[in-house]
């Protein structure tokens, strides 16, 4: 799972392993990804109960491991420890959150996810935020279920990733693929097509399924 953190800064702040500075960085990912601690911990395949003591508890020899940043950074996309120069305010609005799991959501709703999702590892769901696609029949507040072992043929409606190497970073986008560009099919928000180079500009896979609330 990747943040969406498109920023407006150009230079990034990477902090010392310090208790305090690892603090700020999961407060970031809480504040950006607009989820909880438990609930970051939990998409992190991270203990809730590990990730929300370390958060409470004021010993200073406290620290999170290495392998525990690892996971963070790997379901947020955000390099361990490191942060936009301006604190990680003033990013473009997130295109789409990680579905989450909660227990004020409809049952019926997550059982739902659940069952579309299924053992694959390969399968995610996310809340779409945008109007990218809203031509498609993608609409804000839909959720959708992304597989990346699908092949994005030309057509289309894939998850992609565009990097922005100047802070580190990388936003989570939903786009129609026209090989060899992505595109938005929106009313609302039409963009430049952006080239799927491999490198700054990845597909990491295909709608295959969506669930409207």
């Amino acid at each position: 799972m990747f943040l969406s953190c498109a920023s407006q800064s150009s230079t990034p702040v990477v902090m010392e392993d310090t208790r305090r500075e690892q603090q700020e960085w999961v407060n970031y990912l809480t504040e950006a990804l607009g989820m909880s601690v438990s609930a970051l911990a939990k998409n992190s395949s991270i203990s809730p109960s590990t990730l929300n003591k370390f958060m409470n508890n004021t010993n200073e020899k406290f620290l999170l491991s290495a392998k525990t940043l690892q996971k963070l950074s790997n379901y947020s996309g955000v390099p361990v420890l490191q942060l936009p120069a301006n604190g990680g305010r003033g990013f473009r609005e997130q295109e789409a959150i990680p579905f989450i799991y909660d227990s004020s959501r409809d049952e019926r709703l997550q059982m739902a996810v659940r069952n579309m999702l299924g053992n694959s590892p390969s399968r995610t769901a996310w809340q779409i935020k945008s109007y990218s696609l809203d031509l498609e029949g993608i609409m804000p507040g839909d959720i959708v279920i992304v597989d990346q072992g699908l092949s994005a043929s030309n057509g289309k409606q894939v998850c992609a990733q565009i990097y922005n190497n100047a802070v580190g970073a990388a936003q989570t986008v939903f786009r129609l693929h026209r090989q060899p560009y992505l595109m938005t099919h929106s009313s609302k928000e039409i963009e430049t097509p952006v080239l799927v180079d491999g490198s700054n500009v990845k597909i990491m896979g295909v709608i295959d399924g969506l669930l409207r609330q």
